[in-house]
């Protein structure tokens, strides 16, 4: 059981724990810690008891199985990387479909396009008259902007669900 030993001084070390401080942990002799990390196997209560304090399971322990504290930091680590990867991500694309609208709608207020004023005489006649001024609506058709508008929108929109999803994601975690 070489094994158990040398992950019960891996566990320790990782918690900066030396012999003594973790024998005194467990109320136990700083020989008994020697022992086990050399091999010997501890009494099933004690055991149980290592297993609570590093926070593993039994398996893990005895057997080397399952929650390797290293995989499980590793894991977190990697998964923290990504939850911020992601809500980065989500800024930035949010961000990128405001500001290409806001553009748009920024030259919309400084360029002169061609504008029809539509106007329905009392006597039912209709009465289409051209004009030049200053209409994002008319910006957009002159220029045939539509579909680029449409794409910021959209990008808007994914970075929003992005950090929605983030934030609710993250609120369960936390409870």
């Amino acid at each position: 059981m070489k094994e158990f030993g040398e992950r019960l001084q891996r566990l320790r070390r990782m918690k900066g724990l030396s012999q003594e401080q973790l024998a005194a942990e467990l109320h136990v002799s700083r020989q008994a810690i020697s022992k086990w990390e050399q091999g010997n196997l501890p009494e099933t209560e004690t055991m149980i008891s290592l297993a609570a304090y590093f926070e593993v399971s039994l398996d893990y322990l005895l057997l080397g199985k399952e929650n390797d504290p290293a995989i499980v930091l590793e894991k977190d680590t990697r998964s923290d990387f990504t939850q911020k990867l992601k809500i980065v991500l989500g800024i930035i694309t949010a961000a990128f479909g405001f500001l290409g609208n806001f553009v748009i709608y920024i030259l919309s207020r400084f360029i002169e396009v061609p504008i029809t004023i539509v106007t329905k005489l009392e006597n039912g006649v209709t009465n289409y008259r051209g004009a030049r001024g200053f209409s994002f609506r008319y910006f957009v058709e002159n220029f045939n902007l539509e579909l680029l508008v449409i794409f910021f929108i959209l990008l808007l929109l994914v970075g929003l669900f992005i950090l929605i999803r983030q934030y609710v994601k993250t609120k369960k975690e936390s409870e």
